[in-house]
């Protein structure tokens, strides 16, 4: 058997409630108030407690009609004159009160047919309450079948997409291996570059060390050039001392020369002094040679410049000591 889903109490207060709005109490009516049940189980618990209700209350002696009474009164005083006359009433009572009855069985028939079309009208309004929600729950069904036809699809779509992915994946591992390959030769190049720079570099400091070395070499070349050229300048400043000298022996032979000339007799004198000044002559010739031969480091223009500057220098000194031409015939 189904297990009672609603207690008696329950059902008793919906019949109350119903009684209390004045409203016929039916199977669906008490199932609307309850909230579900069977309609004719209702009914019947609640016909059950109406029963129940009936029978715990004390019965009432039914009194005879006042007609009958007054009968039997009349029958006490002459029950014997009136016996059968008596008899013809209390039949005639007895068919008017079967009457009465038998209106009260029609009565209550046209109520309880009143009652079942009322019952059949709520439970027409119930069916129609019914049909409504089985309507709703049918467009949810196929609301939820569309929406699990298009999550299927979806699901579908995704699995596609998922295996793109995943090939996708595959192809990117198989990439990245390669990748790792290629990484681990550059890897090799970058430690054989590094061997090749640290190679070079050792190279690099040791060129540097050359350099410094060749640097300190070239500063002290440099030092001792500066000190050759002071030694350079010192012996130009004594060879241009002795060309002075030299042009002013010539400047004198010249002068002896023409003072030979004009006169005769001292020409043997001009011509010792002459051959003296020739052989210092010489004698400075070759010294100057010699220290020519020693400075050619010397440029041509520096030097140029000062053989210039030696003779502005002598050029005065020259001057002074010329003497003037004699004329041929004249004497000392």
């Amino acid at each position: 058997m189904r297990p009672v889903e609603f207690t008696d109490e329950q059902v008793v207060e919906a019949g109350r409630t119903l009684q209390a709005q004045g409203r016929n109490i039916t199977g669906f009516a008490l199932r609307k108030l309850v909230g579900g049940g069977d309609p004719t189980r209702l009914k019947q618990r609640w016909d059950a407690h109406q029963a129940s209700t009936a029978a715990g209350e004390p019965e009432t002696v039914v009194e005879l009609p006042i007609e009958v009474a007054n009968v039997v009164e009349g029958l006490a005083v002459e029950l014997a004159g009136r016996l059968k006359t008596l008899a013809v009433e209390v039949n005639d009572k007895a068919v008017k009160a079967a009457e009465r009855r038998v209106s009260e069985v029609v009565k209550a028939a046209g109520e309880q047919a009143s009652q079942a079309e009322r019952e059949l009208s709520d439970a027409a309004t119930a069916v129609d309450e019914l049909e409504t929600v089985v309507a709703e729950l049918q467009e949810q069904v196929q609301t939820k079948d569309r929406a699990y036809e298009a999550l299927r699809q979806a699901n579908q779509q995704q699995a596609v997409e998922l295996a793109e992915l995943r090939e996708r994946m595959k192809n990117e591992q198989e990439k990245v291996q390669e990748l790792r390959g290629e990484l681990d030769k550059a890897k090799e190049r970058a430690e054989s570059n590094q061997q090749r720079a640290d190679s070079l570099l050792q190279q690099f400091q040791a060129a540097e060390a050359r350099i410094e070395q060749l640097q300190a070499d070239d500063v002290k070349a440099r030092e001792q050039i500066n000190q050759v050229s002071q030694q350079l300048a010192e012996a130009k400043g004594a060879l241009l001392a002795e060309s002075a000298i030299t042009k002013q022996a010539r400047v004198e032979l010249q002068e002896a020369q023409e003072r030979a000339q004009d006169d005769r007799e001292a020409r043997s004198k001009a011509e010792q002094e002459a051959a003296r000044l020739r052989g210092a002559l010489e004698a400075k010739d070759s010294h100057v040679a010699e220290l020519l031969q020693r400075f050619t480091v010397q440029p041509p223009a520096q030097e140029g410049a000062t053989d210039d500057a030696a003779q502005t220098k002598t050029t005065p000194a020259t001057k002074k000591t010329t003497a003037p031409k004699k004329k041929p015939g004249a004497q000392a």
